[in-house]
């Protein structure tokens, strides 16, 4: 009893292995025109954001350097993706060709960090062999789109 106990274990563990190996793999983006798509629409939805305090300030009345300066961070913030992991289904069954990004960024403005974050992005190709941007997730979804 003891030694079928031991060896179902060992099985267990190198099916678990085997796992996280291919997992590894499979998390490697290797679509640069996929992680550009990723950016840009971090970057738009950071741009929206200030555009939208900035029409705040003008239908406030603010001053003008308020406005200046905000009108100047639409030109000046920038994305910088620190890592980005992709989930595809492993099961060679499943037909989904849905991916879903896991984003490290850092938001920058002349310089300075402003915001840091994680972000899960579900992404489907195009016939042009582009992303179609499906919207956002959870850490449970980028799990989950694995199966």
């Amino acid at each position: 009893m003891g030694k079928l106990f031991g060896r179902l274990l060992l099985l267990v563990a190198i099916l678990m292995a085997a796992g996280v190996y291919q997992f590894n793999q499979v998390s490697v983006v290797e679509d640069p025109a996929l992680v550009r798509q990723a950016k840009a629409v971090l970057s738009d939805q950071f741009r929206s954001k200030t555009f939208q305090e900035l029409s705040e300030s003008l239908r406030a009345g603010d001053s003008f350097d308020i406005l200046a300066g905000q009108a100047g961070s639409l030109m000046t913030q920038d994305v910088t993706l620190l890592a980005v992991r992709e989930s595809r289904t492993l099961l060679p069954w499943k037909q989904s060709e849905e991916v879903v990004l896991q984003v490290d960024f850092v938001l920058e403005d002349r310089g300075s960090k402003i915001a840091a974050g994680r972000r899960y992005l579900r992404f489907a190709p195009t016939t042009d062999h582009g992303w179609r941007y499906l919207g956002e997730t959870d850490f449970e979804g980028f799990y989950a789109n694995l199966l």
